[in-house]
């Protein structure tokens, strides 16, 4: 974590609680790993594409994408499209394996919603129903596939139901879905009709 600092990276955990921010999903966040003095976990491609250690696709059109281990290769897709400036989301392929053996659960799918604005960095913790929210949100956020906001509300680090494999998808929440594709800057909800869907096993 600290070696990780010299190149530049920011703390990615939330100073306000011992859990939160990405949690076990990223060095930055949680430097001890889910099993403390052992193995943490990776960072993640928001950190190495700040550090020039991962290059990303940039994903514009509609259609059948595939991404490798990001552990094993630096791999990540970026959509900003339909997204206000600096706000974007971040995919990678995350696997439970090699450097990455103690991360909870299965692996699959990680998506991150970032907000570059987002003045407050990781402080303001908000999820649907909190004071605050869209308001509230972190800067960078797992967008977790179960939907309990389990980072922001500091019930876990991290667990196998934020990750997005079949037949789990991210779609826009016009409908009242969250998490979803939906863009939150400065507390301004809006749909970017992006939908993630169709992700194997």
């Amino acid at each position: 974590h600290e070696y990780v600092h010299l190149f530049g990276a920011p703390d990615l955990y939330d100073p306000n609680q011992y859990r939160g921010g990405l949690g076990h999903f990223d060095i930055m966040s949680n430097p001890e790993g889910a099993v403390p003095g052992y193995v943490p976990g990776s960072a993640s491609p928001y950190i190495k594409i700040g550090i020039g250690w991962m290059k990303p696709e940039f994903i514009e059109y509609d259609g059948e994408y595939s991404l490798r281990a990001s552990n094993l290769y630096p791999e990540s897709f970026i959509i900003e499209k339909n997204f206000p400036p600096g706000e974007y989301l971040i995919i990678e392929n995350r696997q439970v394996r090699d450097y990455d053996e103690q991360l909870p659960g299965n692996g699959g799918l990680l998506i991150y919603h970032v907000d570059e604005l987002q003045q407050s960095g990781q402080t303001r913790a908000g999820w649907p129903g909190s004071q605050f929210w869209p308001f509230d949100h972190y800067r960078v956020a797992l967008n977790q596939a179960d939907g309990n906001f389990d980072l922001e509300k500091a019930s876990n680090a991290g667990d196998n139901g934020d990750y997005y494999s079949y037949p789990r998808e991210l779609l826009p929440g016009s409908s009242g879905i969250h998490p979803s594709t939906d863009s939150y800057q400065f507390g301004e909800w809006t749909s970017t009709g992006i939908s993630i869907t169709d992700i194997s096993a």
